[in-house]
C-alpha cells in the first residue's frame, strides 16, 4: 500500500512539473523583441511608436509597472512631480526588454486649498513631496520678505500688527505649481458676545463672519466710531473665526477671537421698604466694577461698596424723610461695568 500510494504520488509530482514549467517560462525576456521607439513625455502624456504584433505594453513609472494597449498613456491618475520611466514590449508570452530610463516633470492643475488662519499660523492642505514658498509684503511700508516652507504652514506670531499682502506658492523644485495671494490684517480683534465689536475700515461690499454672511442694519451698522458688529448669528458661535471683509474686489483676512464677558448683575431684590437701618444689596460683578449711585443728591459719604455688597446708610434716608415727610419713594440709580458691557439700573426704596 505505501509503495502504490508512492507512485501515485511520483506520478501527480510528475504531472506537476510541466504545468510549472509552462507558467515559469510563459513570459520570458527576448533579445528579439524590440521595445517602442521614441519614448517620450509630453503635456501629461507619455507617448511612444507602435511596435507591429505587440499585445501590450509593459511601462514602469517610478518602479510601478502599467499595461497600455495603444501608443500613448494619460497621466491624469498620477499626482504633480517629478518621475522616471522606461517600457517594454509583450508580446506572444515575451517582454522585450525595457528601454532606457526618462525622467520628466509632471505638473498638474492644483489648487491651494483649505486655507485656514488661526490665532498664530497660517495653514492649508499638504501637497505631497512639494514645497511652498511664502511672500509677505508690509502694505504700508512697501517692504517684502520670502521665505521657503518644509511644512504647509506660517507661524505669523513674529510680525508687527499692520495689514500685509500674502503670497503663498507650492513648489516643484523651482517650479511654481501653484499659489494663492490673500491680505491679511494682523491686530487685536476681540468679538464680545452679546456686546460686539468696532472696526475702523470703510463699509465692505460683503462681510462674513467664517462662512456666514453679515448684512447691514441686521448684523453691523455703520456710524462715526466705525463699522459696529453686533449679530446673534456670531453670539451662537462657540469658537473663533476669521472675520472677511471685500470692498472693491479687494479681500481683507482677520482673524478674530471670540470672548465671553459677564454681565454684571444685582443679585439681591432691588425693591426694599425702610425700616429705619442700613440698606443692604448684593450684587455679582463678574469680574467687573461698581461704579456708583445716583439720584437725590446721594454722595459718596451716604454708602459703602465692599465684597459685592452696597450699604446705604440709614443716615442719609433719615434725611430725606426728615426734608419731605410725605415723600414715599425714594428711586436710586447704581451703574455696574465690566468692559465693554455697562449696566445701568435702579434700586426702589419704600419709604414708611
Amino acid at each position: 500500500m505505501i509503495v502504490i500510494k508512492g507512485v501515485i504520488y511520483i506520478r501527480k509530482l510528475l504531472l506537476i512539473i510541466p504545468l510549472l514549467l509552462i507558467i515559469l517560462v510563459g513570459c520570458t525576456t527576448s533579445s528579439d523583441l524590440e521595445p517602442p521607439s521614441d519614448f517620450r513625455f509630453d503635456d501629461g502624456f507619455l507617448y511612444w511608436t507602435e511596435v507591429k504584433g505587440a499585445e501590450h505594453y509593459v511601462i514602469e513609472i517610478n518602479g510601478s509597472n502599467k499595461l497600455a494597449y495603444n501608443n500613448k498613456l494619460d497621466l491624469k491618475d498620477y499626482n504633480t512631480g517629478n518621475y522616471t520611466a522606461r517600457i517594454a514590449t509583450f508580446s506572444k508570452g515575451k517582454l522585450s526588454p525595457f528601454t532606457n530610463l526618462i525622467q520628466f516633470q509632471l505638473i498638474q492643475d492644483e489648487e491651494l486649498s483649505n486655507l485656514t488662519i488661526t490665532d498664530t499660523e497660517i495653514s492649508w492642505d499638504a501637497m505631497e513631496g512639494l514645497t511652498y514658498q511664502i511672500s509677505i509684503k508690509n502694505v504700508e511700508t512697501n517692504e517684502t520678505s520670502v521665505q521657503n516652507l518644509l511644512q504647509n504652514m506660517y507661524n505669523y506670531e513674529s510680525l508687527e500688527d499692520g495689514l500685509y499682502d500674502i503670497e503663498i506658492k507650492v513648489l516643484l523644485d523651482e517650479i511654481v505649481v501653484t499659489s494663492k495671494s490673500i491680505r491679511f490684517e494682523i491686530g487685536t480683534f476681540d468679538y464680545v458676545v452679546e456686546a460686539g465689536m468696532v472696526l475702523d475700515i470703510e463699509i465692505p461690499d460683503t462681510l462674513y463672519a467664517g462662512d456666514i454672511p453679515l448684512v447691514l442694519d441686521e448684523d453691523y451698522t455703520v456710524d462715526e466710531f466705525g463699522l459696529i458688529i453686533d449679530s446673534e448669528k456670531i453670539d451662537a458661535l462657540t469658537n473663533h473665526f476669521v472675520l472677511t471683509t471685500t470692498k472693491d474686489d479687494i479681500t481683507v483676512y482677520r482673524f478674530v477671537k471670540l470672548v465671553v464677558i459677564a454681565i454684571p448683575e444685582i443679585i439681591s431684590s432691588g425693591s426694599v421698604n425702610y425700616e429705619g437701618v442700613d440698606l443692604v444689596f448684593t450684587f455679582n460683578l463678574k469680574g467687573g466694577s461698581f461704579q456708583g449711585l445716583g439720584g437725590n443728591d446721594i454722595s459718596f459719604d451716604d454708602y459703602t461698596f465692599s465684597n459685592d455688597t452696597l450699604t446705604i446708610h440709614a443716615s442719609y434716608i433719615d434725611e430725606i424723610i426728615e426734608a419731605d415727610a410725605n415723600r414715599t419713594m425714594l428711586i436710586l440709580t447704581y451703574v455696574l461695568q465690566n468692559d465693554p458691557h455697562v449696566v445701568i439700573g435702579y434700586l426702589f426704596i419704600t419709604l414708611p
